[in-house]
């Protein structure tokens, strides 16, 4: 598996102090609805030159979230489906 998440959980100390509580999760690629451009090259087994190339030729939809590219699950599958 490629990705984790992590979860924020408040926590009350002894002293009745709040903190945060860091909870990593894996989150299995199969069941993602965004893809990174690194998860998007895993799936398809396409190389992360040929699909900037799909994403600057607008025949591939992706956004920029925060400082990376996120690709729609079904955007790729649709996009895949019509290499052939």
């Amino acid at each position: 598996m490629i990705s984790t998440s992590v979860i924020l959980a408040g926590v009350t100390g002894a002293a009745g102090r709040r903190s945060l509580l860091l909870i990593s999760q894996t989150v299995p690629i199969a069941d993602k609805l965004l893809l990174t451009l690194p998860e998007a090259q895993a799936l398809t087994g396409l190389s992360r030159e040929f699909l900037r190339e799909a994403i600057s030729n607008g025949t591939l939809k992706a956004a920029v979230i925060g400082r990376s590219w996120r690709i729609k699950r079904s955007d790729l599958e649709e996009y895949v489906a019509g290499l052939f």
